[in-house]
């Protein structure tokens, strides 16, 4: 290699390429040794220069351009998404970006040569069609970029939104799945029993609300003597219960866990451990012999190392930021309180005649408090669990999702009904609203839905609900009018 001219830094030849290190000074006027590689001297030399350049600007000289998609895609979900929208938002669309979006489309340019095209945008989805997604999920996959793709034309980086012009997958609308009448009798029976907890059952199948905001009720929230005699007894949604990941604290997520995470595949009895396989018939000449780089790669079957849902776990790369749940200075994750939904979803919910269990469930509560020498506050958690502290006494705090579903699963199998998801209370409480008449505009505010479309999947249900009332109807006429008088008898008709 000739000899660098004068001032220039030292370029070294390495096993990928080639590599330099400099010192860079940040905004903030902090001094620090940053690596420079590419594949020839010359793209190092010219990274160096980019990196002078954005010095010399007054930013952070080795942030990665946002001209590209993957760049962008990165800024605009840590910049953009994090700060104006829920956690859980940021978090599902950083999977989606991390695991589809940045390895099917991530090199290419917003704009100018070697820009993103529809067709690229079309083989992604066909990709991830033939690695057994659903067809839900690439919607959804679809939709993250499309949204990236706006705020970038929004900021001048782009002209047009690709994703406009691809054919996106076709998804069947789910039905809506309410329980059965007598399985939900034979839940509310069982419910009633339990005096610690029945409370919460019976809130989720007669309000609907969500599981979060239910098992996020304090008491403030809970009016059982409204000042105004025209007010009833209620509860006014204002929060809910999430459990957020956890993010680092450190300042050096990389270093912070790079004993700890997986490096590279792991090995099973001399196979590779890879969560994906060769669809193309040819490993050994393959792109570099990595199952999980082929184009035509498939789900591979689950190893005797990872026999769990998920399968096995892809390796870490070099500049793996996840495992916060183990930075010894971790923060953000665990249960939080989150505002609601959306902001018609800050309701109230009148109590009707569940306003004396409310008073009764009150009671037992501050008795429990006492019998494991605590205090009561009023403004505590409706829903409680007691745990043991670290120093051996008892401490009260709010229902982790995870105890709630197990309660859930414990309840329907006491009840003796197949198995159903929780959120079937909500689909119950509403189908059977629409069932008695109730309004659609009023079970829309009941519920707390955003949205006409969302609701009228409800009515779709409780319209067969009415059919089979009818059917019984005209089943008893035609069996001699006695079974109609049995129902109208029923229904307090005075014959």
């Amino acid at each position: 290699m000739s000899r660098q001219p004068n001032g220039s830094t030292t370029i070294r030849r390495t096993a990928r390429g080639y590599e330099t290190k400099i010192t860079v000074t940040d905004p903030d006027g902090t001094k620090r040794r940053a690596n420079v590689r590419a594949q020839t001297a010359t793209a190092v030399r010219d990274k160096v220069k980019a990196i002078r350049g954005r010095e010399a600007a007054g930013v952070d000289p080795t942030v990665a351009s946002i001209d590209t998609v993957a760049g962008w895609l990165t800024h605009w979900n840590e910049e953009i998404v994090k700060p104006n929208l829920s956690r859980n938002y940021h978090a599902g669309n950083r999977s989606m970006i991390v695991q589809h979006l940045i390895p099917h489309l991530g090199g290419w340019r917003l704009d100018g040569a070697n820009r993103l095209q529809p067709e690229h945008v079309q083989r992604m989805l066909t990709a991830l069609q033939e690695s057994g997604l659903a067809s839900k999920y690439r919607l959804e996959v679809l939709a993250t970029l499309k949204r990236a793709l706006k705020s970038a034309m929004k900021a001048g980086k782009t002209t047009t939104n690709v994703c406009d012009m691809v054919e996106a997958p076709k998804v069947r609308e789910r039905k809506v799945k309410a329980l059965k009448r007598s399985h939900a009798r034979a839940i509310i029976a069982e419910a009633v029993k339990d005096e610690e907890y029945g409370l919460r059952w019976l809130l989720g199948m007669v309000l609907g609300p969500r599981k979060g905001e239910v098992t996020g009720i304090r008491w403030p929230m809970v009016d059982l003597d409204p000042d105004d005699e025209d007010d009833e007894p209620g509860i006014q949604l204002e929060t809910q219960l999430q459990r957020h990941s956890w993010e680092h604290g450190c300042g050096d997520a990389v270093q912070c866990v790079r004993e700890l995470h997986a490096a590279k595949p792991h090995i099973v009895k001399g196979v590779r451990c890879s969560k994906w396989e060769h669809g193309c018939g040819d490993p050994e000449s393959c792109t570099r012999n990595r199952s999980d780089k082929c184009p035509k790669r498939k789900p591979a079957t689950k190893c005797k190392m990872h026999q769990g849902k998920r399968g096995c776990p892809r390796p870490c790369s070099e500049k793996c930021t996840d495992h916060a749940r183990l930075c010894p200075a971790r923060k953000g994750g665990g249960l939080q309180e989150v505002g609601l939904k959306t902001e018609g979803s800050e309701r109230p919910q009148p109590l009707g005649v569940l306003v004396d269990r409310v008073r009764e469930h009150r009671e037992r509560q501050i008795r429990a408090y006492a019998d494991h020498g605590l205090t009561w506050s009023s403004d505590g958690f409706m829903f409680v669990r007691f745990v043991h502290d670290r120093r051996g006494g008892w401490r009260a705090g709010p229902v982790d999702p995870r105890v709630d579903h197990e309660r859930w699963v414990e309840l329907i199998e006491r009840a003796g009904v197949p198995y159903a998801r929780q959120h079937a209370q909500r689909h119950t409480s509403a189908t059977l609203l629409l069932a008695t008449g109730t309004p659609l505009e009023v079970v829309m505010e009941l519920l707390g839905h955003a949205n006409l479309r969302t609701a009228k999947r409800y009515a779709e249900a409780a319209a067969s609900m009415k059919a089979q009332a009818t059917n019984r109807v005209a089943e008893a006429l035609l069996n001699g009018g006695s079974g109609l008088a049995d129902l109208l008898r029923q229904a307090g008709v005075d014959l």
